[in-house]
């Protein structure tokens, strides 16, 4: 039974109920020895990174992150592709946790307060 209006058209010839291999439809081809080997393009290798919140960042901070992203884009002979995956937070979620973060806290109080309430008055300027 083939399939018929739009469905057709995206993938035409193809029928209901077909048993095809799953593999016969993904790009990775396998994963051997750390090396990720894509379909037509041979071995690739994946990192993942966590990210960080440039904006809350100093000045100093911020030209540290730029110098050594730039070192190691400069070390790579071959392409690169970056995938970014964005999450948004709600203040009030964030400070939450902030919060449950101070409550932990047992030395140096004062010092983290004082850098805490920085950090919140950062994070209500840049959402507004």
């Amino acid at each position: 039974m083939a399939l018929s209006g739009f469905l057709g058209r995206l993938v035409p010839g193809a029928g209901l109920g077909r048993n095809d291999d799953v593999r016969s439809h993904l790009l990775v081809e396998r994963i051997d020895n750390g090396y990720l080997y894509v379909r037509g393009h041979g071995p690739r290798i994946v990192l993942e990174a966590n990210g960080v919140n440039f904006e809350l960042k100093s000045h100093f901070e911020q030209l540290g992150l730029l110098e050594v992203m730039g070192e190691l884009l400069q070390y790579l002979h071959d392409p690169v592709q970056f995938l970014v995956r964005s999450r948004v937070y709600e203040p009030d979620e964030y400070f939450q946790t902030l919060e449950a973060w101070r409550r932990s806290w047992s030395d140096k109080r004062e010092r983290r307060e004082q850098r805490l309430s920085e950090y919140k008055q950062k994070i209500r300027v840049i959402s507004r």
